[in-house]
Parts: structure tokens; sequence; C-alpha cells
């Protein structure tokens, strides 16, 4: 799809580009918390998905963990993307 400027479309400023169903998306860390690294990766997902709307994907920053009794916790440090949502005021 091609570039075209907003100056095409009234009431953008000129010459700032557009690409027609562009979307913006934000990220998110979380950390979530799990007996495997997937089951941590997966609680922080999931939370996300509870309050977030649009979620199109992650990336896992870091792993760490702690052991307690014998027993490993591991701790998943994730960004989450989703796309803005567009509101109309009024």
């Amino acid at each position: 799809m091609a570039f075209h400027w907003t100056d095409q479309r009234p009431g953008h400023p000129a010459r700032r580009p557009y690409r027609p169903g562009m979307a913006v998306q934000k990220a998110i860390d979380l950390t979530g918390t799990g007996a495997t690294v997937e089951e941590a990766v997966a609680e922080a997902i999931d939370r996300a998905g509870l309050t977030l709307d649009g979620v199109t994907r992650f990336e896992v920053v870091a792993l760490s963990g702690s052991v307690s009794d014998g027993r490993v916790l591991y701790e998943a440090h994730v960004r989450v993307w989703f796309v803005l949502l567009e509101r109309v005021h009024g």
C-alpha cells in the first residue's frame, strides 16, 4: 500500500504521511509467574487479555526465578503489544 499525504484529507495537517487502515500500537511490560516458563508467559498474556482489546504480539524480555523449599518458580518479564482503539468523542 502506497503512502499518500494528509493534505488530501480534510482537517489533517499538510505533508504528514498517512496510510489508510494503519493502526497505532502500544506496548506494556508485565511479569507473570509459574511453575514453568510457558506458564509464566501465559499468565502475563492471559492477564493482559482480560483488560486489553486487540493484543497482537508479545516478546519475552527477561526470565528469572526463585527457589523456595526446593520448588522452582519462574518469572517472565513480557512486553505485550496491543492496538489502540479509536474513539469518537461527541
